[in-house]
Order: C-alpha cells, then sequence, then structure tokens
C-alpha cells in the first residue's frame, strides 16, 4: 500500500507572523507586571509615609500635652524652649517632686522627665532626653513647625519666646511634612510635587518643591493642660 504524508509545514511568513504576535503578547505581559510593580511599589511608599507622618504627631502631641505637669509644685517643670522647629520642656512624670538631675545621662528615676523635639541632621524627627542626642521618632520629616498661642488662641511671638512669653503658653499648633523616602525610586509612579505645604496660620513652610517625591502634610492642635491652672 502506497502511504504519503500529506501534512505540510509552516511557510517563513506565517512563522514570522507568530513570531511577531507572540512577542506582543510578552511585550502587553511584561508591560501589564511592570505598571502592577509600579503601581504597588508607590502605593507601599505612600503608606509608609502616612504611617511615620502618624507616628510623629501622635508621639509630638503625647508629650506637649504632659508639659509642665508638676503635681507636687515643687519642680518648677515648665517650657524651656519653644522656637519654630524645635521644644524642649520637662515633665515630672512619677510626681516625685524632682528631677534627680539636668545635666545627661539622668539616673533611672527620671530619666525622661526633659524632653526635646526637634529635626535631625539627616531628616528625621529626632525626641531627645536631657540633652542626650536625639532619637528617631519617624524617618523622613521635612519640615517641623510650632505655633504657640495664648488663652485667647492668638499666635505668641516673635520666637524663640522669652521666658515671658512662654508663661503665656496655653496651647501650641503642630505643623509636619513628611516625603516618601529619601530617595525615588526607579520604578515609582511619575510625579511632580508643585505644591505649597502651610501651617494653621496660612505661613508657607514649603513652597513649590518641584521634585519627585510624595508628601503629606500634618496639623495638630495641642492643649498644654498644666499651665494656666
Amino acid at each position: 500500500m502506497d502511504t504519503r504524508n500529506n501534512a505540510n509545514g509552516f511557510t517563513l511568513i506565517e512563522l514570522m507572523i507568530g513570531m511577531v504576535v507572540s512577542m506582543m503578547i510578552i511585550a502587553a505581559i511584561f508591560a501589564s507586571h511592570r505598571a502592577q510593580t509600579r503601581a504597588n511599589l508607590t502605593q507601599q511608599m505612600i503608606t509608609e509615609m502616612h504611617q511615620n507622618a502618624r507616628a510623629a504627631m501622635f508621639s509630638m502631641e503625647r508629650d506637649i500635652r504632659s508639659a509642665g505637669y508638676d503635681p507636687t509644685g515643687n519642680t518648677n517643670a515648665a517650657i524651656i524652649l519653644a522656637d519654630d522647629d524645635q521644644m524642649d520642656f520637662m515633665i515630672d512624670r512619677n510626681g516625685d517632686g524632682d528631677f534627680t538631675t539636668t545635666n545627661p545621662p539622668p539616673n533611672n528615676l527620671d530619666p525622661n522627665e526633659r524632653i526635646a523635639y526637634s529635626l535631625t541632621m539627616d531628616g528625621n524627627l529626632g525626641r531627645s532626653t536631657w540633652g542626650a542626642a536625639p532619637q528617631t521618632v519617624a524617618e523622613n520629616i521635612e519640615v517641623l513647625d510650632f505655633v504657640y498661642l495664648d488663652e485667647d488662641g492668638n499666635p505668641i511671638g516673635p520666637v524663640p519666646l522669652d521666658a515671658d512669653k512662654i508663661a503665656l503658653i496655653r496651647s501650641v499648633q503642630i505643623t509636619l511634612i513628611a516625603k516618601s523616602g529619601k530617595n525615588v525610586p526607579v520604578l515609582m509612579m511619575k510625579h511632580t510635587d508643585n505644591k505649597t505645604y502651610t501651617n494653621q496660620q496660612g505661613d508657607a513652610l514649603l513652597d513649590n518643591a518641584n521634585d519627585n517625591f510624595r508628601r503629606i502634610g500634618l496639623t495638630g492642635n495641642v492643649k498644654c493642660r498644666n499651665f494656666g491652672l
């Protein structure tokens, strides 16, 4: 019996068309994966930025609210420095009627009763005790701003406040601006920040940075409940 193979092979044109279609499919898959990666990375960095900013604000509000706490009336706990980007104050946390030292390092009885907040040289929010080196509370905080208000809600100035004006402080407005890291990853979604960030008084704190960082501005009002009693 005579058997023959009648199957035809692919022509060169058909092979080329198949290759082009395959390359288009691969390119589409790669583009989709790249876009998803960029979106995920961007969202991750934005989430971290929000968490950092809120952690910074929570820490400052908690401590500043207790500034001047002096249940025995023997320590003269007060605000020591009130500047627009730095605040230093004392709290008799354990109510023992004394601060065992005013020079670092404090002993273990009153280790956390003098606190200062400021920005560090590497762009983080620093919290120091008794003049020691600041410990990082939150990373990538670009701007820190304090506004001090009297009992009528009027700003007190100019800063840094002298002792007489410090005695008028009844509340503090805090504004901070956090950014999405110390650099912008290549795969982060493109963005240009040309926004103006202000404090609650309308003062411009950062104007048209014109870069590719994401930023968030947070503000808070803290009543200094131990002053003006």
